[in-house]
């Protein structure tokens, strides 16, 4: 099912269940369930819809339901009653069975009376009539009237889940971009650094190399050179962090470095684990994807690196945020492939680019020197 049949049908679904829900009256107590069935960085950006509504309606249930990888970045948000786990077929990158029918089916049993629909596929169309909901609203509905011109187009991502949910809790200013750790993450990430020898009291760097698609990958040997010029500067240990996919890239970076000091941790951490990791950390350094958007929902200083996509609608929103763009004409670029291999605008980001922003955040190096050393 294309993206658009999919849009139009999820706008028809919102039709059908608010003039039902006009007809019947509002519930006297609101319980919603938010999809978003979507990766790490785009559940980042929709954690400002969850602060919304909370401030809005204080006192209603508030769920959502998350691919499972994901959905350890909401355990234990304030804003969230319960995290509610799918595996759709249309959007799952990782490994395992998908689910359908019957675990929707599960889900509708609490008889949600409004859906917020920040994302889903075919088969969650049907939640609003098997939950009884009297009101949806979805991104199928604002994505086609921008298509019509009825609505300005080009929003960040933030800005429009925000634009989706505004018939439910108003005009009102942005909430942050925000999440935290729970204390066990913390607790069990520290012991896993103590057990690999990592002293947690000195400052930390952590660069994430990976990224899911190719093209937003900055080469590993500049990941190198950054990490050489901090380690020589600076008395800190640089963490290569990722998940078990990304060990190879990870190694790519860590044969380029010639100086002692950085750990490779590629696998190790869980998720939120990391989370806890970022929570103590002085800089991130990283590419376009999913680790940059919880440095800055964390509130650490980040460098995120961006080729391909468009920084004004996907870059994490933090005012501790540094993003390094140089784009081609051809940004941004479509899914299949970059059309530049030879000559990808990613790399159009140099070494000394971060090593000047990096600067910015750690201060003057330690030998006073500070000259921008490009490895």
């Amino acid at each position: 099912m294309s993206e658009y049949v999919l849009f139009t049908l999820s706008s028809a679904v919102s039709l059908v269940v608010n003039v039902w829900g006009r007809l019947l009256g509002r519930p006297a107590v609101e319980r919603i369930l938010i999809v978003k069935l979507d990766h790490i960085g785009d559940v980042v950006l929709a954690t400002p819809v969850l602060r919304a509504l909370r401030e809005r309606l204080p006192d209603a249930r508030i769920d959502v339901l998350l691919l499972p990888e994901t959905a350890p970045l909401l355990e234990g948000h304030p804003c969230v009653d319960h995290v509610l786990t799918y595996r759709s077929p249309r959007y799952a990158r990782s490994p395992g069975t998908a689910e359908g029918m019957r675990r929707l089916r599960e889900i509708a049993a609490t008889r949600y009376t409004t859906i917020v629909e920040l994302r889903g596929d075919g088969p969650t169309l049907l939640l609003p009539f098997w939950t009884g909901a009297r009101r949806r609203v979805d991104r199928g509905t604002l994505r086609l009237f921008r298509r019509l011109g009825l609505r300005s187009s080009g929003r960040h991502e933030l800005e429009t889940n925000l634009e989706i949910v505004r018939p439910l809790t108003g005009t009102i200013p942005a909430p942050p971009v925000e999440m935290r750790a729970r204390p066990a993450a913390q607790a069990s990430m520290q012991r896993k650094l103590e057990e690999r020898g990592i002293d947690i009291d000195r400052p930390f760097v952590v660069i994430h190399p990976g990224a899911a698609w190719k093209p937003k990958t900055w080469p590993p040997e500049r990941f190198g050179a950054v990490a050489d010029w901090i380690l020589a500067h600076y008395d800190a240990r640089v963490l290569l962090v990722g998940g078990p996919s990304e060990r190879e890239i990870e190694d790519a970076v860590a044969r380029s470095i010639t100086r002692n000091g950085a750990q490779k941790l590629a696998g190790v951490l869980s998720l939120e684990e990391l989370m806890a990791l970022l929570q103590r950390t002085a800089l991130f350094i990283g590419n376009d994807s999913g680790p940059a958007h919880m440095a800055a929902a964390v509130g650490v200083a980040t460098i995120v690196l961006f080729g391909p996509s468009d920084p004004s609608r996907f870059a994490p929103r933090s005012e501790r945020t540094f993003v390094l763009h140089h784009p081609g004409a051809c940004v941004p670029c479509g899914p299949a492939a970059c059309i530049r291999p030879e000559d990808p605008c990613l790399n159009r980001n140099e070494v000394a680019d971060v090593i000047a922003r990096a600067r910015e955040v750690l201060g003057v190096p330690r030998d006073a020197h500070g000259e921008l050393a490009t490895g």
